[in-house]
């Protein structure tokens, strides 16, 4: 029952913030009420998972549940939870700033606030029916909602730039999740061939006969099914969506689409990996291993030398979906742990990035200078978010990163490491250029940033140090997941 209420709450509070027509400051105060309730009842739900609480056990027939023992699943649910909560008070605070600012920018207009708003509460919703499905179908029909959900977010100020980056999103996308339903109907096959009988395309039946699949169709269909939810998550090559929608989206939906979004894509493989029978599985994990190291090579490549601070931020989520990818191949127990994070970061991050947006009103790195002398609180907020997603101690990132390069060997962990080093090096220099260059008269005086803004992201990247300084805390999380 609660999973399913979990589901429903989003798409309940979605209908009636459409419903508020122009009564924008009630559309606001109810999607920060959403996530309230969406928040505690996701962590209600983690902590009954734990003490075995009543309402939670999945029925046969259930399409959507929590299922005890998944820890990638109770990870993305919670993940949702903090971004969504985070994202709803940051939209309540920066969408009258916007509308005060539509009329001073011509050849643009602005979505209405309630129909943005119901939407994200919306795509909030199918992302938690990815979370919480039982059934491959489900699985990705729910995929396909995302796509067609967030796409619209993408466009909220409707000028040229976005309605591209919504078109190539949803095209690429589109393409990727098309593969993914031949992947799943690959996979249905081997089971077929195998003369088993499976109740519909239910996880838990192939989970108990996977032995049995066929090994053939069933690495064929897992190469279908990484390149198709692998678009999704941005995986090199093919991320080719991702850094147009993120540069072009508004920060709060750039935070939900780098937090919560690839996470849910991430899911979807994490469930047909853990399907694989024995024999396929050696396989699967050295095609993760390849992809995921190529997708950090390709980020570093393009962050060097990058010109766009939220473009930079983009290829930043490329390179750290390779790096969960890894971890997951390679079994590490600090997964759940770099998932967190950096979502808490790399949201954070994009909202900072929005206030710089906000203030010299440009994505262009050479056109931000002096972010110090000019807003002090700002520039600390991006240096510390910078250094953090770096992995830069006391970041949580360290710990995981510095565990997977231990695990990966010599040869494997060599190259992780150079490529973390050039993605290092390559930010930092943008991130000093940015704050402590000197300012340039010939720039406009950039307009000042309301501190309210700054809360949310100011929240995230306290609660990262503090769990980051707190090493007794970091080395146990992988276990309470």
């Amino acid at each position: 029952m609660l999973p399913h209420l979990l589901v429903i709450l989003p798409f309940l509070f979605a209908v009636l913030i459409f419903s508020c027509g122009k009564r924008y400051f009630a559309a606001r105060f109810l999607l920060v009420t959403c996530s309230v309730l969406y928040f505690s009842l996701t962590f209600y739900i983690f902590f009954a998972v734990r003490f075995n609480l009543p309402g939670l056990t999945p029925t046969a027939t259930s399409y959507i549940a929590f299922i005890p023992g998944d820890t990638i699943q109770s990870t993305v649910l919670v993940i949702t939870a903090i971004i969504f909560l985070a994202t709803s008070v940051y939209s309540f605070c920066i969408l009258p700033i916007k509308r005060v600012q539509k009329s001073q920018i011509e050849n643009e207009t602005l979505m209405p606030k309630n129909i943005f708003l119901g939407i994200l509460a919306a795509f909030v919703g199918s992302m938690t029916v990815v979370a919480l499905a039982r059934n491959f179908g489900l699985l990705w029909v729910a995929m396909e909602a995302t796509t067609l959900l967030s796409a619209p977010l993408i466009i909220l100020r409707r000028n040229a730039g976005s309605i591209e980056a919504m078109w190539k999103y949803m095209l690429i996308c589109s393409v990727g999740i098309g593969l993914a339903l031949f992947g799943t109907m690959l996979m249905a096959h081997s089971s077929q061939l195998a003369g088993i009988v499976v109740t519909g395309l239910d996880f838990s039946s192939f989970q108990d006969t996977r032995e049995s699949l066929n090994p053939i169709w069933f690495k064929t269909a897992f190469i279908f099914i990484l390149a198709g939810y692998g678009t999704k998550m941005g995986l090199a090559p093919f991320h080719t969506w991702l850094p147009d929608a993120y540069s072009e989206a508004p920060s709060s939906v750039s935070s939900l689409l780098s937090g919560t979004l690839v996470n849910c894509s991430f899911l979807a493989i994490a469930r047909f990996r853990q399907i694989a029978p024995s024999a396929v599985a050696p396989f699967c994990d050295r095609l993760m291993l390849a992809l995921g190291l190529f997708s950090i090579a390709v980020a570093a490549v393009f962050i060097v030398g990058q010109r766009d601070f939220k473009r930079m931020l983009s290829y930043s989520s490329v390179e750290h979906m390779g790096l969960i990818l890894i971890f997951f191949a390679l079994s590490s127990e600090y997964l759940h742990m770099h998932m967190l994070f950096h979502s808490m970061i790399k949201a954070a991050l994009f909202m900072i990035a929005g206030n710089v947006l906000m203030m010299y009103g440009t994505r262009s790195v050479a056109s931000v200078r002096g972010m110090l002398q000019r807003s002090p609180l700002l520039s600390i907020l991006w240096i510390a978010g910078i250094l953090l997603i770096c992995g830069t101690p006391p970041s949580p990132l360290f710990i995981t990163e510095l565990f997977l390069i231990l695990k990966s060997g010599l040869q494997l962990g060599g190259i992780i490491l150079i490529l973390l080093f050039a993605v290092f090096c390559a930010m930092t220099y943008i991130m000093i250029s940015m704050t402590m260059g000197k300012s340039d008269d010939l720039v406009p005086e950039p307009k000042p940033v309301s501190h309210v803004l700054n809360a949310v992201p100011l929240a995230l990247i306290v609660a990262v140090i503090l769990l980051g300084i707190s090493a007794s805390l970091i080395t146990s999380l992988p276990n309470q997941f």
